[in-house]
């Protein structure tokens, strides 16, 4: 099936997952279906025409997504015999299974949109219109849709998504009965379902919890960099969220924010920006001396120092960057010596790689 070859290529070509869950609501129509057969002099017309709403909740991956849901939907079923029509008002009430493969396109660090092929399963009614029974499985259907989505992200974690779709449905038990009962045929069914949900993202890894194959990757392209250009105090370091860098000993003003040399680290931002494109969280340390107010203060305008070259240097966008101050309270060396406090003294660049 073309679906599988769609979901499957991205999720088993390669090893890192990032798995998400939410739920929401969603519109369904149904149109045309039924069946038809010789009546008299013309054609008689069997169709049952519905629309509704109903609740699902979805299980998703970068490729995939598995989703359950509840409908319920009313119309008017026909039947259409040229010299007379009769119609009974139905209820519709079903459990929707469903199985979309998708294909992500990330615009910016909060829009990704995607094309999408889905099959759906909806196992309907379990009552249709008053008084009227009708044996469970009689109206189950099979949908196949096509259409897109879009996820807009408010925050690293938790997204909006949206999806529109066009499906046909193949005839169903009753239909089918009513054909052959009627030496007729039955009519291809169709129609649109919009969902509106909200949803959740984990952490981007390898299935066994490790820093994904890629931040690997980019973590090793960078260190291979920082050696050919020299620049002796970058360390790139794969993590869960995607690759940091540390960059220890920039020479700063003593107790101020402005650099004495930027030539190492405009080389670090020129060297990150020709190898990635996304969201980036810069970091600012100090070593153990002054006030915590100070520290925390000088470590935030030192992150603000970095951010604005990767803005202004890097090509980077201001809702991009993400600046974070921690003063000295994550050391990584003793403050007790010069060599220790000058590592204290240091900026870190998250780079997170975006896996939708």
């Amino acid at each position: 099936m073309v679906l599988v070859v769609f979901g499957s290529a991205g999720v088993f070509g390669q090893t890192e997952f990032r798995f998400g869950a939410g739920g929401g609501g969603f519109f369904a129509g149904h149109f045309r279906g039924g069946a038809e057969w010789p009546y008299q002099t013309g054609t008689a017309v069997y169709n049952i025409p519905y629309m509704g709403g109903g609740a699902f909740g979805f299980f998703d991956t970068r490729f995939l997504e598995l989703s359950m849901g509840f409908f319920m939907g009313r119309g008017t079923s026909t039947r259409d015999f040229g010299d007379r029509v009769v119609n009974i008002d139905r209820r519709i009430t079903a459990l929707d299974l469903g199985l979309m493969g998708k294909y992500p396109f990330i615009f910016d660090r909060n829009l990704t949109l995607f094309p999408l092929l889905s099959v759906n399963y909806r196992l309907t009614p379990f009552r249709s219109g008053t008084g009227h029974f009708v044996e469970t499985g009689n109206f189950n259907a099979l949908w196949f849709n096509l259409g897109g989505g879009l996820d807009f992200y408010f925050t690293e974690r938790v997204f909006l998504r949206g999806t529109a779709a066009y499906g046909l449905r193949l005839p169903n038990s009753y239909e089918r009965a009513v054909a052959v009962q009627q030496d007729g045929t039955t009519r291809l069914a169709h129609g649109p379902t919009i969902r509106l949900g909200i949803g959740f993202r984990f952490s981007e890894t390898d299935g066994d919890g490790r820093p994904s194959r890629d931040s690997r990757a980019l973590a090793r392209r960078l260190n291979q960099g920082f050696a050919q250009r020299g620049i002796s105090e970058a360390r790139a370091t794969a993590v869960g969220p995607g690759v940091r860098i540390t960059i220890a000993n920039l020479e700063f003003v003593p107790d101020s924010p402005d650099l004495i040399r930027m030539d190492e680290l405009i080389e670090v931002v020129d060297l990150v920006q020709s190898v990635f494109v996304g969201r980036v969280q810069v970091d600012g340390h100090t070593a153990l001396a002054g006030t915590a107010e100070g520290r925390q203060q000088l470590s935030v305008e030192r992150a603000q120092v970095v951010s604005d070259l990767l803005i202004s240097i890097g090509g980077w966008q201001p809702h991009e960057v993400i600046v974070r101050g921690f003063g000295a309270e994550r050391p990584i060396a003793t403050n007790d010596t010069p060599e220790g406090m000058a590592r204290n003294r240091r900026v870190e660049i998250t780079l997170f790689e975006d896996f939708r």
